[in-house]
């Protein structure tokens, strides 16, 4: 029912031989499922020798807040020939995925992984069982963000944008420490960073070599604590480290 975007109604089946996307063509994907106004419930299979993946859910954008829920089977997904990454990294893994509102920073909701794994230079394989990602909005518009696995666990509470903390933080230490920034090559944000405030608690349970994704200098770390608080309205910050062992390329601290 109906030809134009503003008023289809349609139970859809589709089966799509080929289509592109970033330069890579992915075949015999199957669409099936009712498709409104800015309203997909169903579902979307793509297989072929790069790509195994099955979405069933629903994304939901009529209310003007959009909403997502829906469970992800990925069983491969090679980034590098797929042109998504520039590593060679083969990832698979269950998800199940419960949001709402539009930018990063408003997000509510919570992500569920479980029996995630990823394949690096198709011989070094790193497991998580599970990571539970949750987001909550309070009525004075202070979030609560946690992160709870079996590698990392880590609570952030307060004011602030998840997403431009890295700014937040760049913009603190080049105002206040413009000589300790510049040492360690700290850059300041390109644009300005409005005030935020909120306390931190991160537990590295074990990165069980997943450290090696970010740089093969860098050696395993387990049982470190980071703690402490940041207030863009005072000025301040605390940063309480405990950390029983680093390496780092010929570099040894205990």
């Amino acid at each position: 029912v109906g030809l134009a975007r503003e008023n289809i109604d349609a139970q859809l089946t589709a089966n799509i031989e080929t289509f592109g996307f970033k330069g890579y063509s992915y075949e015999n994907a199957v669409i099936e499922g009712k498709l409104r106004y800015n309203l997909f419930d169903g579902s979307l299979v793509v297989r072929d020798d790069n790509v195994d993946f099955e979405f069933i859910g629903e994304i939901n954008l009529t209310e003007g807040i959009p909403f997502y829920n829906f469970d992800a089977y990925v069983r491969k997904l090679d980034l590098k020939k797929l042109n998504l990454s520039q590593q060679d990294l083969v990832l698979s893994g269950d998800l199940n995925l419960e949001l709402q509102n539009q930018s990063i920073s408003d997000l509510e909701g919570e992500i569920d992984l479980q029996n995630f794994t990823i394949i690096k230079n198709q011989e070094e394989e790193y497991r998580l069982n599970s990571v539970l990602v949750t987001s909550q909005l309070d009525y004075f518009g202070n979030k609560t963000f946690k992160i709870d696995s079996e590698v990392l666990e880590c609570h952030f509470y307060g004011i602030f944008d998840l997403d431009k903390i890295p700014n937040t933080l760049s913009y603190f230490f080049n105002k206040n420490y413009p000589g300790f920034s510049r040492k360690f090559g700290i850059k300041p944000p390109e644009k300005e960073v409005q005030p935020s405030t909120f306390d931190y608690r991160i537990r590295i349970n074990d990165t069980k070599g997943l450290e090696t994704l970010i740089t093969d200098k860098l050696g395993p770390i387990s049982n470190a604590d980071v703690e402490g608080y940041y207030d863009g309205f005072k000025d301040s910050i605390l940063i309480d480290i405990s950390l029983p062992y680093l390496k780092y390329d010929q570099i040894v601290l205990e």
